[in-house]
């Protein structure tokens, strides 16, 4: 298993909007590849508008086919 992580840092004023897209388009999107096996959200208690995304492929090649047809 291979686990993508990516760090994002939201402006405040769209953070709810955005966080909702992600939950209901994006994420949906991600796991319909057929490639992410699974994902996490994470939000650290220390940094107000950042979340990091743990995207977890089955394999390297998994991962590079998500990059090269859908990132």
């Amino acid at each position: 298993m291979l686990t993508s992580q990516v760090k994002i840092t939201v402006d405040s004023s769209i953070e709810v909007e955005w966080l909702q897209w992600m939950k209901t388009v994006h994420l949906p999107d991600v796991i319909a590849t057929g490639l992410v096996r699974s994902f996490q959200l994470l939000k650290p208690t220390s940094d107000a508008h950042t979340y990091f995304f743990h995207y977890h492929f089955g394999s390297s090649a998994d991962f590079d086919r998500y990059h090269r047809e859908f990132a």
